[in-house]
């Protein structure tokens, strides 16, 4: 005789859905579908976020890295009506520290202003310079050569806001020269307060290429900036007091076909521009081409 209380003997347990219970989805299915939506929402979030910083990669890549001072393109400056006009114009410069030379460690060093006005600025280069007692350059703003990793690094990354001068680095070692790109004939004023100590040629090939100006900095007679590849104004003279932005000094020569400029891989022209460093006082009466 079968006893009908065994365990395999009992009918099996069917949970029976009450008419509520048949209106809506289970427990199980709503749990299912929440975490479906959070699935599909943090995904959501992933892909926008990944497609936002792709657009930013590859706007980044895509900058043009010729740029004038006020970081425009050349490119784009070409394209605008009457920007020869703007490029040849005159005025002095706004005020804008271009560079301070390290005079002494621990000091503060003298300041050199922008000594042409930004419209009329193809370019700015930084290099070394081989001769005794040049002295260091820290240059003001941004290096716009770096490789892209190096600036968006230096953006996230820098405690410190990043200046609107764009400059280029255009040979490895301690800056000591800067070069002011601009088109021939543009203006050059002074770059410090002080007065003109020598106004010599400035020979290359044998042939007078412009001026060499050296100006001695207000209170310090143990400086001297000096500045080439420019026309001396006709009313400069030895002993001149020069102020920075409002004296001007010369403009820009014609650099074209005398030598290889290397602001010109950077402004696609001649390269021509205004050369500027700073010498001790000792070493500044053998300056030379």
């Amino acid at each position: 005789m079968v006893d009908q209380r065994h365990p395999r003997n009992l009918p099996r347990y069917r949970p029976v859905r009450t008419p509520l219970m048949s209106m809506g989805p289970s427990l199980e299915e709503e749990r299912r579908r929440h975490r479906t939506a959070r699935l599909v929402a943090t995904a959501s979030v992933v892909v926008v976020a990944a497609i936002v910083l792709l657009v930013w990669l590859v706007g980044l890549l895509g900058r043009e890295v010729v740029s004038d001072g006020s970081g425009r393109s050349a490119a784009a400056a070409d394209r605008t009506p009457g920007a020869q006009a703007v490029v040849q114009g005159s005025g002095s410069p706004a005020p804008q520290t271009l560079a301070e030379a390290v005079v002494d460690e621990g000091t503060a060093g003298l300041r050199l202003q922008l000594p042409i006005r930004r419209e009329a600025i193809t370019g700015i280069g930084y290099l070394p310079r081989d001769e005794a007692g040049v002295i260091e350059l820290r240059p003001t703003g941004e290096r716009a050569n770096n490789s892209w990793l190096r600036r968006t690094t230096q953006r996230f990354l820098s405690t410190a806001p990043a200046g609107n001068l764009r400059w280029y680095r255009l040979e490895e070692g301690t800056p000591s020269m800067v070069i002011v790109g601009a088109q021939p004939g543009s203006e050059v004023y002074a770059p410090i307060d002080g007065k003109v100590v020598a106004i010599t040629d400035y020979e290359l090939s044998g042939e007078v290429r412009g001026s060499i100006i050296q100006l001695q900095p207000v209170g310090d007679a143990q400086t001297s900036v000096v500045l080439r590849n420019l026309d001396a104004a006709s009313d400069l003279d030895v002993g001149t007091t020069v102020s920075r932005r409002v004296t001007r000094i010369g403009t820009v020569h014609d650099m074209s076909g005398v030598l290889e400029a290397p602001l010109a891989t950077y402004t696609h022209d001649s390269g021509s521009g205004v050369d500027m460093y700073v010498l001790r006082a000792d070493t500044a009466s053998s300056v030379a081409g």
